[in-house]
């Protein structure tokens, strides 16, 4: 109950109920061919990045060179950018790791031309006189993906859930769920510990993503034959 700044009675708020959408498997061929189709390569590869790794919107928007170890297929949010104020370890599947590549590969030559922007951001802005430095915004991007799916009531953090989702449908405990997408316990051991107990997150994210991009493969072959 809270006070109601109009009167003398209290106002009795209803509870919000937990958001449970992620993309279901029949959307899943439909999400990755409208996202193939996705005229802008940086909002194709933040999308996808965003599905395989199931972090925060705005911690892949943010995401730094700095914090990406491709040898360990490892990039770590400082706890400073976490919302549990705790480093979290994040598990690059093959597919991320491939995408990440070939963006190094082009910040390198950006930045060899001196556009220094892209030796420090994985999505930079694309807008020397914009008040953040990494992309901000992909709602237009977004608004046209699901366009061209057709599919409803979907929200970018929906992919977030997607990965956390396959993981539950094949079988992984909710603590495994929960350190592969971040979710702190409010213990500052586990922190410590982190990097040490990455093995069943990565199995766990491993089997998920490859049933994810199944789907995209279906896509890929479908329009080559």
């Amino acid at each position: 109950m809270q006070p109601n700044p109009a009167g003398h009675k209290a106002v009795q708020f209803f509870a919000e109920r937990p958001r449970s959408r992620y993309l279901l498997g029949d959307e899943l061929p439909k999400f990755f061919k409208a996202l193939n189709e996705e005229p802008n390569e940086t909002f194709r590869d933040f999308f996808q990045l965003a599905l395989l790794t199931g972090a925060r919107r705005g911690n892949v928007q943010s995401m730094r060179w700095d914090e990406v170890n491709l040898r360990e297929s490892t990039w770590i949010i400082p706890a400073e950018k976490s919302k549990n104020h705790e480093p979290v370890y994040v598990h690059l599947v093959d597919a991320a790791k491939v995408l990440l590549e070939r963006r190094l590969k082009d910040a390198q030559r950006r930045k060899t031309d001196g556009d220094e922007r892209y030796g420090e951001w994985v999505f930079p802005s694309k807008r020397f006189d914009a008040k953040t430095p990494h992309l901000t915004e992909p709602k237009g991007a977004w608004e046209r993906i699901l366009a061209r799916a057709r599919i409803k009531n979907l929200r970018v953090h929906d992919l977030r859930r997607t990965l956390g989702s396959y993981q539950a449908i094949g079988g992984a405990s909710l603590p495994i769920i929960g350190k592969s997408l971040g979710h702190g316990d409010g213990s500052e051991a586990t922190a410590i510990y982190a990097r040490l107990q990455l093995d069943p997150v990565r199995e766990s994210v491993n089997a998920a993503a490859h049933v994810i991009l199944t789907a995209a493969t279906k896509v890929e072959k479908a329009t080559q034959s």
